[in-house]
């Protein structure tokens, strides 16, 4: 869990003087670097109860889309363009619906009638 991040996150949006953004910017970097540090060299441990508990696939997944969320914040803020973080996740939820929406187009016209060619259906 990044927690030296979040509560860093929103002062950097309320915060644009040069000297103090800088500075925030670089704390921002320090964290996040500590944060996956410690979660690649021992806080992921295939051991843990709850990674065995729902399966270490899912886990991975769940934790690499988290830590993108996170990277994704994390560079609006720092970019300075904290308004557009709402507006990206809006967009992307379009996008993945339309992404979905090609993809089993794709899976019903293209994949299935080529699979019932090739076992001969």
């Amino acid at each position: 869990m990044p927690l030296l991040v979040l509560p860093l996150l929103p002062i950097r949006c309320l915060v644009s003087a040069p000297p103090f953004s800088i500075v925030l910017d670089i704390l921002i970097g320090v964290a996040l670097g500590f944060h996956l540090a410690a979660l690649i060299s021992f806080e992921l441990r295939l051991g843990q109860t709850d990674i065995r508990n729902t399966g270490i696939i899912t886990s991975l997944v769940l934790i690499f889309f988290f830590t993108t969320v996170l990277l994704v914040i994390v560079l609006y803020v720092v970019s300075g363009n904290c308004a557009a973080i709402l507006d990206y996740f809006k967009g992307a939820w379009a996008r993945t619906v339309e992404a979905y929406k090609i993809t089993l187009e794709w899976l019903r016209t293209g994949v299935l009638p080529a699979l019932r060619g090739f076992f001969g259906g």
